[in-house]
């Protein structure tokens, strides 16, 4: 059988196997509770788009649509969540194709292969249980970054290269999937885009620059245009620019996470870290023949680790420099070529960086297994989840023709309440933004609003919620309470 065959088979039962075993938030194989609060807000926008309401108008968030997108299709195939994996594994399939092809760039087909494996030990750190925004762009990170690699190389061997319409391409299908999901997401890469400019610049390749930039720009257009010419249609473009660039921006800007830094943040962010190393000592290296490449990924690597420094510091933030791992052992590998002091440094950092990825891949893996429905039959879950336990009776309270209507009232990760009902929330505020409520005041205001003058039936809140508490003690009687939860009912003469 041909070899690319093969591969492609091979990359596929990888795809299949990682999706189903790191991404708990849509794997078969587990339970519902295993969702995170990101995720259960993608898929209760997901199906509720399918049901006809449309997100920013009829349900808030700040992400941009085309994560929500991810999730409908993925419901749209499947009914359910488990439609989403069929979605994912075809991201992670191209993304092990790409990364293959620029490792292949340096190496021979065996190493290429290894070196594949090795760069995908160092994601789960910042998989964050699957179904991200980072998952949406990877692929094209990876085709970005090849592309981008190969161009650097034939410039340097040359001193100029030919016009390829595949670079822009893909440097333009970053910007427009970032700025349909997370427009950060493509900081390397247009930080890589600048730099090929000023390079073209400096040997007065002035057409190749007018090409590329109408390419780059046309293709981030024809992503982003369907989502804009829908929202146009639907008399919704003013909510959707308000949530997912107005919104979103001030986010970026005044909403900074301060978590406590471990070794798995590290782990996460060490990508990233480890390309800026590498990158530097390349460049330094004399008689170096990738100077252009390792000056160019030096640049690429510090401006993302000075935006995650400076930036939000959540892990999953971090995929977006897996394809960094990739890079780091091409520049290794021509180090090494090279036979200079500075490669034992590099080695050894490569190294060290891909074995803690594996070793916490490795811990992950295991913890999957034990919370795998397979393994942990839903009795002994319940027992050992106490929170879990409640949502499920919270759920089994609530007649079965009201469930849809549920509102879950800053409820953090139990969030994934609104997936086990498929509700249709009565609010647009159906999850409150107590983050961006920090640093806008506005949207407190219309949050305490909707909850004020509403008429949700049903309420489950968390017991220690206080903006919220004097309306619920005006509007609403408690129905049931649990050790971590209230279930509040509308009062009937509140009713309008």
């Amino acid at each position: 059988m041909n070899r690319k065959i093969l591969f492609c088979l091979l990359f596929a039962v990888c795809a299949l196997v990682y999706v189903l075993l790191f991404s708990r938030s849509t794997s078969p194989l587990f339970w519902i509770s295993e969702l995170r609060f990101d995720q259960a807000t993608y898929q209760v926008m997901g199906f509720n788009w399918l049901e006809g309401r449309i997100p920013y108008r009829d349900l808030f968030d700040l992400k941009g649509p085309m994560i929500f997108a991810t999730n409908a299709a993925g419901y749209w195939l499947t009914g359910n969540r488990y439609g989403i994996t069929v979605i994912q594994v075809i991201l992670i399939f191209f993304s092990f194709v790409y990364c293959y092809k620029l490792l292949h760039i340096e190496f021979n087909w065996q190493l290429s292969l290894a070196g594949t494996i090795a760069t995908f030990m160092c994601l789960n750190t910042a998989y964050d249980e699957g179904d991200n925004v980072e998952e949406l762009v990877l692929p094209f990170l990876f085709a970005a970054y090849y592309y981008g690699y190969s161009w650097l190389k034939e410039y340097e061997k040359n001193g100029k290269t030919r016009f390829n319409w595949a670079g822009p391409v893909s440097f333009g299908l970053v910007l427009g999937v970032s700025a349909m999901s997370r427009l950060t997401n493509a900081i390397g890469v247009c930080t890589l885009a600048a730099i090929t400019g000023l390079l073209m610049a400096n040997k007065k390749q002035y057409k190749d620059i007018g090409k590329c930039a109408v390419i780059f720009f046309v293709t981030a257009i024809v992503v982003c245009l369907p989502f804009i010419t829908y929202y146009l249609l639907k008399g919704a473009l003013s909510d959707f620019i308000y949530c997912t660039w107005t919104v979103a921006s001030r986010y970026a800007s005044f909403f900074h996470v301060r978590q406590h830094i471990d070794m798995y943040h590290i782990a996460a962010f060490s990508p990233t870290i480890l390309l800026t190393i590498v990158a530097a000592l390349s460049a330094m290296q004399k008689n170096n023949k990738k100077r252009v490449v390792s000056i160019a990924f030096l640049l690429v690597g510090s401006v993302s680790l000075i935006w995650f420094a400076y930036g939000i510091r959540i892990v999953k933030y971090a995929a977006i420099g897996l394809p960094f791992t990739a890079v780091a052992l091409n520049l290794c590998s021509c180090m090494i070529k090279s036979g200079k002091k500075k490669t034992i440094i590099a080695s050894a950092v490569t190294a060290i960086t891909i074995a803690i990825g594996t070793w916490y891949t490795a811990l992950d893996a295991y913890s999957a297994l034990l919370a795998n429905k397979l393994v942990t039959p839903k009795h002994k879950l319940l027992c050992q989840n106490k929170k879990t336990n409640e949502i499920l009776q919270i759920a089994d309270v609530i007649p079965q023709d009201k469930r849809k209507g549920i509102i879950c009232l800053d409820m953090g990760d139990e969030t994934y309440l609104y997936v086990l009902l498929k509700a249709r929330p009565p609010y647009k505020y159906f999850s409150v933004a107590s983050g961006i409520s920090s640093f806008d005041n506005t949207f407190l205001t219309e949050e305490l609003e909707e909850y004020r003058s509403g008429n949700a039936e049903y309420i489950v809140t968390k017991n220690n919620n206080s903006e919220f508490e004097k309306i619920l003690k005006e509007r609403y009687t408690a129905a049931y309470t649990t050790t971590h939860y209230i279930l509040y009912r509308l009062k009937t003469k509140t009713r309008q």
